[in-house]
């Protein structure tokens, strides 16, 4: 989406979970859909001509194997039911089949998203792998944290992007260190520093009432303007951590990161659940955007915020893409 607001035309998409490609139909309209896990697409013996030197090939392998908040290297490299797909895959492999698959399409541009947990501990070892295969895939890389909070998007979700330029283009375009040990890294400005924009700017008049109990009540009654989880409540009133994954939602700055699995958002201004409208205002989703029978809080916590995605989108159209023959 973040693509398609940037005026891309989104060509095709490889998508192994049938909801979300449903989702990717229903709003993106796109030439050609695969509903397949990307291992299997990556080894078709034909695939179209259209998807062979494409502009750009963006893909997110899910990252809940990286992210700080999960069990990490406890599960790389086991085969589970992710929920993902509702399939049996080794998730943190999935980036290596993406550079694969763009070894044999040869995009323009490559592009790579994922959590800052790919970047810390164990899994540093995982990205210096990435980068060194990105490498033999013919790709010179830069990679930045981004922030959407400074982004225009009311929500604060630090993501790292990868971005790959196709190695027999760097000399087209400008370097960004005259140090020959940096000699291929092409210029790629990615700093943003937008206002940011509070919770009150974007939700909806008022909460709603559903799962908010008198015992959840008399907790909110407590709260001090410091507490930004039910936990911190609980555990200064009763001793118990309970609840720490229960976000309050403030109404003067950013929400936090939304996630798909987090139990209950709390609107500070009323007391009451944030509501589909708030999840979709924050992820900036457009007004007409069409989940599909799917849950509005999973697509959304699932997602790269469309306006961060169509602001890195921008950056690489018109700082690169622009300058390419």
């Amino acid at each position: 989406m973040g693509w398609k607001l940037a005026g891309f035309d989104v060509v095709g998409c490889c998508e192994i979970d049938r909801g979300m490609a449903a989702c990717y139909v229903a709003n993106l309209g796109p030439r050609m859909l695969f509903c397949e896990p990307i291992q299997d697409f990556r080894r078709r013996r034909s695939l179209p001509d259209e998807l062979f030197g494409l502009d750009v090939l963006d893909g997110s392998p899910p990252c809940s194997s990286f992210s700080i908040a999960g069990v990490r290297d406890r599960d790389w490299g086991k085969k589970k039911r992710f929920h993902e797909g509702q399939a049996d895959q080794v998730l943190d492999t999935l980036f290596f089949d993406f550079i694969a698959l763009a070894k044999r399409l040869r995009p323009k541009v490559v592009v790579a998203e994922n959590v800052t947990g790919l970047l810390i501990g164990e899994a540093k070892a995982y990205f210096d792998r990435i980068k060194a295969d990105f490498y033999r895939a013919g790709y010179e890389i830069v990679w930045r944290v981004l922030d959407a909070s400074r982004m225009g998007v009311p929500q604060r979700r630090r993501r790292v992007f990868i971005i790959g330029l196709r190695r027999d283009m760097v000399s087209q375009l400008p370097k960004a260190s005259r140090n020959p040990l940096f000699s291929n890294i092409p210029i790629l400005n990615l700093r943003f520093n937008e206002l940011p924009v509070p919770f009150r700017d974007v939700r909806e008049p008022s909460g709603s009432e559903r799962g908010i109990t008198p015992w959840l009540l008399d907790l909110l009654k407590h709260r001090r303007p410091t507490d930004d989880t039910i936990g911190k409540i609980n555990e200064r009133l009763h001793g118990m951590s309970w609840g720490y994954t229960w976000k309050i939602w403030k109404d003067h700055r950013p929400v936090p990161t939304l996630t798909a699995r987090n139990p209950m958002e709390i609107r500070d201004c009323d007391s009451l659940k944030s509501t589909d409208v708030d999840f979709r205002r924050v992820s900036t989703f457009p007004e007409d955007y069409r989940f599909c029978n799917e849950e509005t809080k999973y697509v959304c916590g699932m997602s790269v915020p469309p306006v961060m995605m169509a602001q890195v989108a921008c950056r690489i159209r018109d700082q690169w893409l622009r300058r390419l023959c």
